[in-house]
């Protein structure tokens, strides 16, 4: 077998002019013998069509759907929704130019770069580049196709509990990392039939959402002027995010002969990634159009037919693991490159150890994915930037570059510069990732992007995975999509879920009453006693109802909630800014610090959809708080005994305005709320989902998160909790030891 890394020899060039013995051509039933080490010409084979399939099966998935509507959540018309997708997808050019590399070298990116940043440069280059953050995203993927296949495991009616979960981890593991582990020709066989069973899938979402798209949409109030430039701009950001950020292209071409045709190399990966992508995009885009895609697959559940759900969590298995597979291959070629001696196929069984234990770690243990995800999206200051180097390095050489010489890591090498270093490489990086820190907005805000309101500018800094998870709405509204909630976005797409903007805009009227001072005062005492002169968290903050009379008792006061919209409102009120908000979803974002109270209002518990997602919220508060501190939740008492026999809604309100019920389902707790408004004579319907919970399930939720229930009243004036009670408000403690 060849060695993936050839023994260091004295001279330069020797390793040209002893090559080691090369193995046969490996066909997709025999693991690949090949790792970093150079492909000589009479193992090169196929042909640039090829690079097609393994291109249009990473780009036919449910993530490329998500951002396509996330364009008309972001205020745009649908036409210029079309239009930024195809523009940001033209960048797939980009990723062709990078892929010319691998026959030109016959060597992989992780090698070539050694041109670029010299033989110990590119060991740290492909240290934090190619293998820590390929590990990470591996992770992050594999979460994404667990959770997935966790719906399905519950659809054919195996309970999901911790063991069901790690089984379905190893097995979605396995299949991905056998595809990494056989290597080359096995990509190159199976990605053309996943790319047609993923087309196939998406055909019938196609056919669905054409049938109710609104070709004429446009936003209620249109963006102009700067704005929709900014928009724009952030746009075509999120699109190009994608073919910006594969830097390893040449991984997959390098066993093309030399003399395959650079423009057809380009030609196939550039087909290969737009067409697909502009069509998966577009797609999500004409779907915004007449469903919500803040929670895409509730959405799409009222376009697509009901026999289509588990086909559809399938084919987001199918797709996260094609992607997954190629970043495992591209990881495998890293570590070796770090300088570790080891076989390809054991080095991505290393990097798939590393990147399983992250995530049953993070799925069962912790929110550590989220630690991960937080990290990772600082990295896009640097993967933008190593590729600007890597494409402006193949244009100055006219992509003429010695696979041979590569090999070499002797000092005196062609590629050892000095001491190991290319020094214009490692200043044009480190020039890259300073002006790309100075542009970015992600957990930081650059100072250009700060000036420029907020617009992320570092367009080459976004990686193939980054933007899987923010603009996602929580998973758990979306079942088997937990790990897609994690990434990166432009931070002008307000995902306010139900709680957007048509509801802020009169949501403190709607609940006037809830501001009367015999409501309002017993609460803020409450939480200002039990706060203690410590801090508060609230989830859900909302407009900021309790916590600004709250923080003007003097008690500091953090809010979590998913709407911007909402809590802008908060922020323009007296004393706004006095009370901090995060943006994310308060069953498991987490914020500096501890908390003497943290507390939910107004059944906000029941806008948790799943238990999961309640028990996670409990365990989200325990963490917070500080020993000692309370949980405090208040929220009504499901009214089931008011059903009629044989009946599953419950009417609240009727009048000459309209009327509006709640829709019970005691099989599964879900219930919703709907609204029939006459307006101008017209009815217009409104309905908004929840998951009820009782009393009791609370108290166990609690225990689970390691908490007591220390109080229960009425209300906030603290009388007796009965069995005529409609509402509670609970106290629950954590132990002080």
């Amino acid at each position: 077998m060849a060695s993936t890394i050839p023994d260091p020899q004295p001279g330069t060039g020797t390793a040209r002019e002893t090559p080691p013995p090369q193995p046969p051509r490996a066909g997709p039933s025999r693991v690949e013998a090949h790792g970093i080490d150079h492909i000589p010409d009479h193992e090169r084979h196929g042909r640039p069509r090829q690079l097609f399939s393994v291109w249009a099966a990473a780009n036919v998935n449910y993530l490329s759907l998500v951002t396509g509507g996330a364009l008309i959540l972001m205020g745009l018309t649908l036409w210029q929704a079309l239009a930024v997708i195809v523009t940001g997808n033209l960048f797939w050019l980009l990723t062709g130019l990078l892929s010319i590399s691998g026959p030109a070298a016959g060597a992989p990116s992780e090698v070539i770069t050694r041109a670029m940043y010299g033989v110990r440069g590119n060991r740290v280059n492909n240290a934090v580049v190619g293998w820590l953050i390929s590990v990470c995203y591996f992770a992050l993927n594999l979460a994404a196709a667990a959770t997935a296949a966790f719906a399905l495991v519950e659809m054919a009616g195996i309970t999901a509990n911790t063991g069901v979960k790690i089984a379905v981890v190893m097995v979605v593991a396995a299949l991905t990392l056998a595809i990494g582990v056989y290597g080359h020709a096995m990509i190159m066989k199976l990605y053309l039939p996943i790319t047609l069973a993923l087309t196939a899938a998406f055909a019938v979402v196609a056919v669905g959402v054409f049938r109710h798209t609104d070709f004429s949409y446009v936003p209620a109030e249109p963006l102009t002027g700067t704005d929709l430039w900014a928009v724009l701009a952030a746009g075509v950001t999120l699109i190009a995010s994608a073919p910006l950020s594969y830097t390893t292209s040449a991984d997959f071409s390098r066993y093309l002969p030399r003399t395959a045709p650079a423009r057809s190399v380009v030609g196939w990966t550039f087909l290969g990634g737009i067409l697909p992508g502009a069509a998966v995009c577009s797609l999500g885009a004409l779907a915004a159009t007449v469903v919500d895609m803040t929670d895409p697959q509730a959405g799409l559940r009222q376009l697509l037919p009901d026999w289509f759900g588990p086909l559809l969590l399938l084919a987001l298995v199918l797709g996260t693991i094609a992607i997954n597979a190629l970043t495992a291959y591209s990881a495998g070629l890293a570590l070796q490159a770090v300088g570790i001696r080891i076989r390809r196929s054991l080095s991505v069984l290393a990097d798939g150890t590393a990147a399983v234990a992250l995530t049953l770690y993070g799925l069962l243990a912790s929110d550590f994915l989220d630690t991960v995800s937080n990290v990772l999206q600082l990295t896009v200051v640097l993967l933008g930037p190593a590729l600007a180097v890597y494409a402006t390095d193949i244009v100055l050489r006219r992509n003429r570059y010695d696979g041979p010489a590569l090999m070499d890591e002797t000092p005196g090498g062609p590629f050892w510069y000095t001491a190991g270093v290319n020094p214009a490489g490692a200043l044009a990086l480190a020039g890259g990732v300073t002006v790309s820190a100075l542009c970015v907005n992600t957990l930081y805000t650059g100072p250009i992007a700060r000036a420029l309101g907020g617009v992320d500018l570092a367009l080459l800094g976004r990686s193939r995975h980054g933007r899987t998870a923010l603009h996602a709405p929580d998973a758990r509204k979306i079942p088997g999509a937990d790990g897609l909630t994690r990434g990166t976005v432009p931070r002008m797409s307000d995902e306010d879920g139900v709680f957007g903007e048509s509801v802020a805009a009169h949501y403190d009227a709607s609940v006037a009453d809830r501001f009367a001072p015999e409501v309002l005062t017993p609460t803020v005492d409450l939480l200002a006693e039990l706060a203690g002169g410590g801090r508060a968290l609230e989830f859900g903050i909302g407009t900021g109802r309790v916590a600004l009379p709250l923080a003007a008792r003097g008690v500091p006061v953090h809010g979590i909630d998913v709407s911007r919209a909402m809590t802008s409102r908060l922020a323009a009120k007296p004393g706004g800014d006095t009370v901090g908000v995060t943006i994310g979803d308060f069953a498991t974002t987490r914020v500096p610090g501890t908390f003497s109270v943290a507390y939910l209002v107004f059944n906000t518990i029941n806008n948790l959809t799943t238990q999961d997602a309640q028990v996670d919220c409990f365990r989200n508060a325990a963490a917070h708080l500080e020993p000692g501190g309370c949980f405090v939740i208040e929220v009504g008492v499901p009214e089931l005994r008011l059903l009629p026999p044989g009946q599953r809604a419950v009417p609240f309100r009727v009048d000459a305005d309209g009327w509006a019920f709640d829709v019970y389902d005691t099989a599964t707790q879900r219930m919703s709320s709907n609204y029939v408004t006459l307006v101008d004579g017209r009815p217009e319907y409104e309905h908004y989902p929840f998951r009820y919970v009782w009393p009791s399930e609370l108290d166990l939720m609690a225990r689970l998160a390691g908490m007591r229930l220390r109080d229960r009243w009425e209300g906030w004036t603290r009388e007796p909790f009965t069995h005529e009670s409609r509402g509670h408000v609970s106290v629950w403690e954590k132990p002080a030891g």
